[in-house]
């Protein structure tokens, strides 16, 4: 028998036992839910009963009007005789024992008689009461009413006709009160009989679930017993070819025939075809690998790739496409043999051979390239076995056609999630195609050449970021020596500074100038922008403030002109802003004005608290007519001016908090009575602390000037 016959079978039993038992189990337990429906009505009954015995009883208690009362009484009978038989008339009993189903009749004739000797007789007092005289001139009174009431009167018709329906009304009571008894008996015993059912189903259904499952396991295990021995030897054979041993003897056909057989024998042709291939990935990788070594030559590693590959899956014609700088398109660096593109081209192309086989060389792979702008977009690679048959590029599937195409292997160079390239192999000739192993193999073999790719580029800007770096760490010396090595000394106070930059070269800027014996010039200035751009704008920005600032003796007319030259001869994207305050030592006076930097801070030691100064101004280098806010600021002893950077209030700690310029200016109001070069080198320790195990993002410089 046929495996696939045997596993038909096995399926078809155990489904079959799974349905009997499906229906097994529905079949009693929605006997149970059944049984539980009539346990409820019996308790309808019961509530029911105990109504109508109230509503009976009230007859000569109640003070309703004696009609309503009738009505309300024969209400209650109905419903309690529906009740009744729902219980009596039930299908279900018949599913409990046969002493239930006795009892059941035993009540039942039990109310008949009930019924015969009590209740219709009342009924047919209540009917005559309602349609009499009497009954209809009761009005508002109730039944013990209007018999007092008839009484008194001597009325002994009427009396004789309502102490009649009393007395049937109390022997009713005393038959209801028995037979209420009598129902109670029913519910327990239901009640006993419904859980009695619920255990034996139970029991009797998991038995026979079991039988039958059992039943269909041991038929299956029946029937795959058959299947293990050659399961194991199959198991066996992978084994050997998960721990490397391709190759070993053809297995004995003499037990049998069947799929294994038959997947055995491949497994022996694909275990050597396997060991076939690894040998040639292991001689293809050497060779790569002594490309690699020899010299970092890229035109030469492309050649490698391309005839390895094509050496190494019998490819006729092969094609390599890298990507421009940009990753915009793939751009074709080697190709070998014919390579049809696969779509259909213009005439005026295909008329001439030598415009199809130079076509990629002037044609680029872009995003909206037929086929290969798909497979660049998406990063999957795209497998033809037989176009001849599959017609995948029609126009390509014409054996007779010179653009034939009979197999194609096209797979994307993707590493890091980034596309390096392309490599394209092709079989043109009618009946060659490329096999699952082909593919299987290609797939590992450019995994290799994206990696040797990826690591001759990186290897390439290593060399080229380190001739970088040296040039920036030259520029930055350079700008180091450009910013004052210590501020000018005054006697009415002093002043500190410290500049931390995030990269080697900074685009932040200060100074301190003296202008004359009484006035001093101090700036602190955020470039746009970071490394080599920001550092010369910050070096034209020094030139002028340096050739300028002995000529002005106001800080706004200095920002101007400094504008004014700037502006225009920078691109629109790079500017400055900047505060600059001039301090008149003798009238300790300050000549403030600021082109969009953050606020000079001035702690106030005779308030004990900090002011802010602010001037109107766009940043330097935006509008050459800018104009630029002023402000005289007068000075005190003790007095503080901090000026800084936006590095510093936006500074992040591990979790990304930032410092937020309160925070500072609080640390900063807590350690006013230290000297400027001690509150410096405070600041320079808090920020350390607050950013700890986090990467600088942005430069930081701070300026701190006391009045003494």
């Amino acid at each position: 028998m046929k495996i696939q016959s045997k596993i038909t079978l096995t399926s078809f039993l155990l489904i079959f036992g799974l349905l009997l038992s499906s229906v097994l189990f529905y079949n009693r337990f929605y006997t149970v839910y059944q049984l539980k429906e009539y346990s409820e009505k019996t308790i309808d009954l019961k509530m029911s009963m105990h109504h109508f015995i109230d509503v009976n009883l009230s007859l000569f208690t109640d003070k309703k009007p004696a009609l309503e009362l009738v009505e309300i009484w024969f209400e209650d009978l109905i419903v309690f005789h529906d009740n009744l038989n729902t219980v009596f008339e039930s299908p279900h009993i018949t599913r409990l024992s046969d002493d239930y189903q006795l009892l059941i009749k035993t009540r039942k004739s039990s109310w008949e008689e009930i019924l015969e000797e009590v209740v219709d007789p009342l009924q047919l007092e209540m009917n005559k009461f309602a349609g009499s005289d009497l009954g209809r001139k009761a009005g508002e009174e109730g039944f013990y009413t209007l018999l007092l009431k008839k009484r008194a009167a001597g009325d002994q018709f009427a009396v004789k006709q309502l102490s009649l329906i009393q007395n049937q009304q109390d022997q009713l009571h005393i038959y209801l009160t028995t037979f209420s008894f009598k129902i109670q008996t029913i519910i327990e015993k239901s009640d006993q009989e419904i859980a009695d059912y619920i255990r034996s189903s139970i029991i009797i259904t998991a038995l026979l679930v079991g039988i039958i499952i059992l039943t269909v396991l041991l038929i299956g295990l029946r029937i795959t017993g058959s299947l293990v021995q050659r399961i194991v030897e199959t198991n066996d054979h992978v084994q050997n070819i998960a721990q490397g041993r391709l190759k070993f003897e053809e297995i004995d056909q003499t037990k049998g025939k069947d799929e294994f057989d038959d997947l055995l024998h491949h497994y022996n042709i694909f275990s050597n075809v396997l060991s076939d291939r690894l040998d040639s990935l292991r001689y293809l990788l050497q060779d790569i690998g002594n490309t690699l070594g020899n010299e970092t030559n890229i035109d030469q590693l492309q050649e490698t790739i391309v005839e390895l590959g094509m050496d190494s899956i019998g490819a006729e014609s092969g094609m390599l496409f890298l990507a421009d700088a940009e990753l915009e398109s793939l751009k074709m660096v080697k190709r070998t043999g014919f390579c049809p593109p696969p779509f259909n081209m213009d005439r005026n192309i295909t008329m001439n051979r030598s415009n199809v086989e130079n076509y990629y060389e002037t044609h680029p792979i872009e995003t909206d390239s037929p086929v290969f702008g798909n497979l660049m977009v998406s990063g999957d690679g795209l497998f033809i076995k037989n176009n001849e048959l599959e017609k995948v590029f029609p126009w390509n599937s014409d054996p007779y056609e010179w653009l034939f195409i009979s197999s194609m292997i096209a797979l994307p160079m993707v590493v890091s999630n980034r596309i390096l390239g392309m490599l394209v192999f092709y079989k043109i000739s009618p009946g060659e195609t490329f096999s699952d192993i082909d593919f299987t193999f290609f797939q590992s073999y450019i995994d290799y050449t994206a990696q040797s790719i990826d690591n001759v580029y990186k290897y390439r800007t290593l060399l080229e970021n380190r001739e970088i770096q040296r040039e920036i760490d030259v520029a930055a010396g350079i700008q180091k020596r450009l910013l004052p090595a210590r501020l000018p000394r005054f006697e009415s106070g002093s002043a500190a500074v410290y500049s931390l930059p995030a990269r080697g070269i900074s685009g932040d800027y200060f100074d301190a100038i003296r202008l004359d014996d009484q006035r001093i010039l101090y700036t602190v200035c955020d470039v746009a922008g970071k490394g080599v751009p920001a550092s010369m704008l910050m070096i034209m920005i020094r030139t002028i403030l340096h050739t300028i600032s002995f000529k002005h003796k106001s800080a706004h007319t200095l920002l101007g002109e400094l504008n004014y030259h700037i502006a225009g001869r920078i691109g629109v994207d790079q500017y400055a802003t900047m505060a600059v305050f001039i301090l008149d030592i003798e009238k300790k006076e300050l000549s403030y004005s600021n082109a969009a930097h953050h606020p000079l801070y001035l702690y106030r030691n005779k308030e004990k608290q900090f002011r802010s100064f602010d001037t109107d101004g766009l940043p330097i280098g935006i509008d050459k007519q800018s104009k630029f806010g002023h402000k005289r600021i007068k000075l005190n002893k003790g007095d503080y001016i901090f000026l800084f950077t936006d590095g510093l209030p936006e500074a992040r700690n591990e979790k990304g908090k930032e410092l937020s310029t309160d925070q500072l200016l609080l640390f900063l109001g807590n350690n006013v009575l230290e000297e400027p070069e001690e509150l410096t080198r405070m600041v320079t320790l808090y920020m350390k602390r607050y950013s700890v195990n986090t990467k600088q993002h942005d430069d930081q410089t701070f300026l701190a000037l006391k009045i003494s």
